[in-house]
């Protein structure tokens, strides 16, 4: 079983240029997780910008899956998230099995 901490997600600045961070968590198993906080976030109205992303309390997420694949579309992102219920969820999707013939693209077999 896979264990996971906040601080194992790599933030880097979010690219729109409002502010706020973006990061990514990539498993073994193809799937795939970004992570949005602040003003940049889809879901959690969070509109001070702070300085680093453990400052935020509240987190959207997108998961990229392997199969059954959904664009990252601001209706597809799931939020507003605690950094508990967060990591509970990375921890669940690094735990969820591999299947041959999957790959991280668009959920179409080899």
């Amino acid at each position: 079983m896979i264990t996971f901490t906040f601080d194992e997600i790599e933030f880097v600045a979010h690219p729109s240029g409002v502010g706020g961070f973006e990061g990514d968590v990539s498993f073994s198993n193809n799937f795939k997780i970004k992570i949005v906080c602040g003003p940049a976030s889809y879901h959690t109205e969070e509109p001070v910008l702070l300085n680093t992303p453990g400052e935020y309390t509240r987190f959207d997420y997108w998961i990229h899956k392997p199969i059954d694949y959904i664009e990252p579309l601001a209706e597809n992102w799931i939020g507003p998230n605690s950094k508990e219920e967060l990591v509970a969820l990375i921890q669940s999707v690094a735990n969820r099995p591999y299947v041959d013939g999957w790959y991280g693209g668009m959920g179409e077999p080899e």
